[in-house]
């Protein structure tokens, strides 16, 4: 089944466990529900945290952590992405631990293996260069419009994170008869592409395979609270770039870390970024090529947790 669990209260939560009375429960990174995991421990289920990471900034470390130290002792065992965070769970006693790394290169591997032909792009594209925007924001798509404008001879698809009608009346405005809407392309197969340099996806269930035609990947969020999923981007081998906003995220820090992705805080450094790889091809595939191998290297995740789990 699948369901909303309740709001997080103690009532609620011991009504919960009584209905659904689970023998294994596991939790996924930040998802710490105090009074869910308070009631699965008394019941005798067996709870886990898998994916998890932890940094010296976070609230189980400060002295008025006491009662998320306190949930850190319910989990049977917990998974983290890298050592750092097994020595801060060992320095509060916590050491029912081990280092497994990250579920996610696993499911976005996946999706690369899975991907699935869209047509509709292949007739967008042109056999031309294509540069893809995943989940973006208004802020990401004014930093997207010079460089579009730059590149005439080049593609852009367009993935917005928020989709109402609002959002794409906002983009109809920012790039005119150069665009077109997903959708409307899709209910007729004759439409025309000529001069449409701008595709924007405007439902849902396409972004992690329109990953495929590209050649280049911007990943919004990054002028927000912070970036989307870099890794759809990376499994496909493209070059990354994002907002300044990353800070938080490992695998965003390993990319910048190896030349495979770029944080970027204007229009005319997105620019410089792109045209560097357009002008340096081994370059280019060597960025692409690092992309690719960091997903590589950093799979098997989940055969370690569900071998520990379920043996």
């Amino acid at each position: 089944y699948i369901f909303y669990l309740p709001a997080d209260t103690p009532g609620n939560m011991k009504k919960f466990v009584k209905i659904a009375h689970p023998e294994i429960a596991i939790f996924v990174k930040y998802e710490f529900w105090l009074n869910c995991l308070d009631e699965l421990h008394k019941s005798g289920c067996k709870t886990y945290l898998i994916s998890s990471i932890f940094r010296k900034s976070s609230i189980f470390f400060r002295w008025y952590g006491g009662v998320f130290r306190k949930c850190l002792k319910t989990f049977k065992h917990i998974f983290v992405q890298d050592e750092n965070s097994k020595q801060l769970l060992a320095d509060i006693d916590i050491n029912n631990v081990s280092v497994a790394g990250d579920t996610r290169f696993d499911r976005v591997a996946a999706i690369h293996e899975s991907s699935k032909r869209i047509p509709l792009i292949d007739r967008f594209k042109e056999g031309r260069p294509t540069f893809i925007a995943g989940s973006t924001w208004e802020p990401d798509e004014q930093l997207l419009l010079p460089v579009i404008n730059k590149h005439p001879e080049m593609k852009f698809i367009i993935a917005p994170h928020v989709i109402n009608n609002d959002r794409i009346k906002q983009l109809e405005e920012m790039f005119g008869d150069r665009m077109c809407r997903f959708t409307y392309c899709a209910e007729d197969p004759k439409f025309d592409y000529a001069g449409k340099q701008v595709l924007v996806i405007d439902t849902i269930g396409y972004l992690s395979s329109a990953y495929r035609y590209a050649d280049y990947a911007y990943i919004g969020g990054g002028f927000g609270v912070g970036i989307h999923n870099t890794l759809e981007a990376a499994t496909f081998s493209l070059p990354v770039a994002f907002g300044p906003n990353y800070r938080k995220f490992k695998e965003a820090h390993d990319l910048v870390d190896l030349g495979a992705a770029k944080s970027v805080s204007d229009a005319e450094q997105l620019a410089a970024w792109l045209d560097e790889f357009i002008n340096d091809r081994d370059k280019y595939e060597e960025a692409s090529q690092k992309a690719a191998k960091y997903i590589s290297n950093n799979k098997g995740a989940t055969d370690i947790i569900m071998k520990s789990i379920f043996g």
